[in-house]
């Protein structure tokens, strides 16, 4: 019996204290998340293809994110910036923006210049001719950051499969 009481004691400690392990709610994570919470996002796709073609599609929860580049027909502030790391098996990493020459990045609202639920990052053919192993994708918008999957992390490395 006194095993048990230790055991909720313990278990409701961890509720109680700060970070991840919270109660739950935008809370859970810290000091600011909730003020800087601005959605989560999932992969929705991560292939590559017989040609070393890397293609990386990134999916909003909830609600839509905004416009993908500078835009002076939209605004002169960009709602939303994204990225995408990717590491190599020789361990060196290419950066990749949403005009990265070569790269053919586009969102799934308005031309392709913003993006509603879906981005997609997809590379010049060879890009991953001598490996890919994990990349990491990155976007907050003028308000806030956007997390991984309800987590309290807002760009972990993701394995790229073989």
């Amino acid at each position: 019996m006194q095993s048990l009481k230790a055991f909720t004691l313990v278990v409701f400690g961890l509720f109680l204290s700060p970070g991840c392990t919270g109660l739950g709610g935008l809370d859970r994570c810290g000091e600011g998340y909730a003020e800087m919470h601005n959605g989560d996002y999932v992969e929705a796709l991560i292939d590559v293809d017989a040609q070393g073609v890397l293609t990386v599609q990134i999916e909003a929860l909830g609600s839509g994110f905004g416009f993908l580049e500078e835009s002076e027909e939209y605004q002169t502030d960009p709602d939303i910036y994204v990225s995408l790391s990717v590491e190599h098996s020789n361990g060196s990493t290419t950066q990749v923006g949403f005009n990265t020459n070569g790269w053919d990045n586009y969102g799934d609202a308005a031309g392709g210049s913003s993006w509603g639920s879906v981005v997609t990052f997809t590379s010049p053919e060879g890009f991953c001719d001598s490996g890919c192993e994990r990349l990491m994708f990155s976007g907050n918008t003028e308000y806030g950051v956007i997390y991984y999957d309800g987590t309290c992390d807002s760009s972990p490395w993701l394995n790229i499969p073989a």
